[in-house]
């Protein structure tokens, strides 16, 4: 046995303790997010307008310094019919996550863009970033998968579950080193 003053052996035991702690952590992260699976709320369906819900969030995240935040959102009311929270908050969260996708040696360039016709809205989150490797594609939607250290990885699950409530679907197109755009569909709804 090493004697516990022997500095090999204090690097042994600091080593094991951290990795035991990181572990605990992983566990309490992964506990913690199928909590808040087992707790996520039923989308509401109500009424509302998509162009002003995404003009408030493009409007919310221009506090970011040295980001190129650009949007193009129609002036008149566009309504579908879903949950309002979510899809600003789904919004928001495709912003967030293209910007922490940019390299620090890029300054980090997003375009929001909604468009129409007379049956659909299309919301499109264009990002510089890395883009999306091959092999966790398959899994951005999963809930409680992330990419990032901090986070739950709930985002895009909550997400893809209020777009798709509301009649709608969720995609991506990504190209490695050159960025990624996500695309929300929803079907227009006429205002009574």
């Amino acid at each position: 046995t090493l004697p516990q003053d022997n500095p090999s052996t204090k690097r042994m035991i600091d080593r094991a303790l951290n990795s035991l702690i990181d572990q605990i952590d992983n566990i309490s992260d992964i506990a913690n997010s199928f909590s808040d699976i087992a707790k996520m709320p039923i989308p509401k369906n109500e009424l509302f307008d998509i162009a002003a819900v995404a003009q408030s969030a493009v409007s919310i995240q221009t506090s970011y310094p040295n980001v190129t935040l650009r949007a193009s959102v129609p002036n008149k009311p566009l309504f579908v019919a879903g949950d309002r929270q979510l899809m600003g908050n789904a919004i928001t969260n495709l912003i967030i996550n293209g910007i922490q996708s940019v390299p620090e040696d890029r300054v980090p360039e997003i375009k929001v863009r909604l468009t129409h016709n007379d049956d659909y809205v299309t919301l499109e989150v264009h990002d510089n970033g890395t883009g999306i490797p091959d092999n966790i594609r398959n899994r951005v939607f999963i809930p409680s998968f992330s990419t990032k250290r901090v986070g739950s990885g709930l985002g895009l699950a909550l997400a893809k579950r209020g777009i798709e409530h509301a009649g709608g679907s969720i995609w991506f197109e990504t190209t490695e080193d050159e960025g990624t755009t996500f695309f929300i569909n929803l079907p227009l709804v006429e205002k009574q």
